[in-house]
């Protein structure tokens, strides 16, 4: 038989300690996309540098012309 009593203080302790590691968590990836994003934008202006195309460049890393363009500031 269940007999512990609700402790409100600990309740809100404990949801908050959630919320924290949640937003942690959250926070690692978001790092983790925005260098990601970093070093796709940094390969596309290294490709270009090379001489390749903006088809070509858009081509190799499945991103539309635009998006190349928009990066190299064509």
């Amino acid at each position: 038989m269940l007999t512990a009593e609700y402790d409100y203080e600990t309740d809100i302790e404990v949801q908050r300690g959630e919320a924290y590691d949640e937003g942690r968590e959250e926070g690692k990836l978001e790092g983790k996309l925005e260098g990601k994003l970093e070093e796709r934008k940094n390969l596309t202006k290294k490709l270009y540098e090379e001489k390749f195309t903006v088809a070509e460049i858009s081509k190799l890393l499945k991103m539309k012309e635009d998006e190349v363009k928009e990066i190299i500031n064509y």
